[in-house]
């Protein structure tokens, strides 16, 4: 008897583990704790776990293609290179585009990620600094100004411009970007 009830309170909790996550698959609550898809935590994203199970409900495998017409932070196509599925989408909003290039830009070398963080250690201070005689929305879309806290987005900026002014290689200053 006592097995069988705690066999029932396993199910159960089984259960409501899986309502749960599934019930999360429309936000981004979960791809917020996942590597890569944490980076920016897009207002629209959703769960790289839907992308996942549509994938494998579909029966898609690698060689196949994947297209997102609506691609924003690049949930499906990370999901899709994750798993050495092609993907193809569109983004009309340019900031939103190159957050997706960055998150899919994996051939970055590592002593140039260090180098570059070994200079913004050293000058995004001073530089963030001497940017508040600026105006923010000069600068940033709103959908940005809503996202991030004032300290952030001057910090942001500045670390835009130390990568504009030091960073020459197209793939490495877009990932930084």
């Amino acid at each position: 008897m006592t097995t069988q009830l705690a066999l029932s309170f396993y199910q159960n909790d089984v259960v409501t583990l899986k309502k749960k996550q599934n019930s999360e698959w429309g936000t981004f609550k979960d791809s917020l704790k996942a590597p890569v898809h944490r980076w920016f935590t897009y207002p629209a994203g959703f769960s790289h776990k839907a992308v996942e199970h549509s994938i494998e409900k579909y029966g898609i495998i690698q060689g196949q293609t994947i297209y997102d017409p609506f691609m924003g932070s690049g949930t499906t196509n990370l999901v899709a290179k994750t798993l050495g599925i092609n993907s193809v989408g569109t983004e009309p909003h340019p900031f939103v585009y190159q957050i997706t290039k960055a998150k899919l830009n994996w051939d970055v070398e590592t002593k140039c990620i260090k180098d570059f963080i070994g200079l913004v250690q050293k000058n995004l201070s001073k530089k963030s600094d001497t940017l508040r005689l600026k105006k923010l929305d000069s600068e940033f879309p709103e959908l940005i100004l809503k996202c991030y806290e004032e300290r952030t987005l001057y910090d942001l900026w500045a670390l835009r411009e130390l990568i504009a002014e030091s960073l020459e290689d197209e793939d490495i200053r877009g990932f930084f970007l």
